[in-house]
């Protein structure tokens, strides 16, 4: 961390870029069980609703029910790391980590991308 500071400080690296290209994380609390979450997340036919412009063309790699997922992104280069936490009764939280970005401007975008796909999540989860 104190190289991290260091390096922003003097100008050497910018904000999310990291040795391997650039990461975001984005999270969002949700009144909802977590494996009601988990679902949404795992399953194609609830990412059509929350998720846009993916092509159903990511690939899980690994996914531990109710906990978390490593997923290849669509573009077959950046990879996605979403984890879920249990915050009480009907109530759960999601953190998306979206990594190996290819810049800074791409960075920025997938961060919005992945505000309002959260915010989707969460609207398709009250109706």
């Amino acid at each position: 961390m104190i190289t991290v500071a260091y390096e922003k400080e003097k100008g050497l690296r910018e904000n999310y870029q990291r040795p391997n290209g650039y990461s975001i994380s984005v999270s969002k609390t949700i009144e909802a069980p977590v494996s009601t979450l988990y679902r949404k997340c795992e399953n194609k036919e609830a990412q059509d609703k929350w998720l846009s412009k993916y092509d159903g063309k990511m690939i899980i790699r690994k996914s531990t029910p109710n906990k978390s997922m490593r997923i290849t992104w669509v573009d077959g280069k950046s990879n996605l790391e979403i984890n879920f936490y249990d915050k009480g009764e009907s109530k759960s939280q999601i953190v998306v980590q979206h990594n190996r970005l290819h810049d800074k401007k791409q960075a920025n975008k997938m961060k919005l991308y992945w505000k309002d796909s959260l915010e989707r999540l969460y609207q398709s989860l009250r109706s």
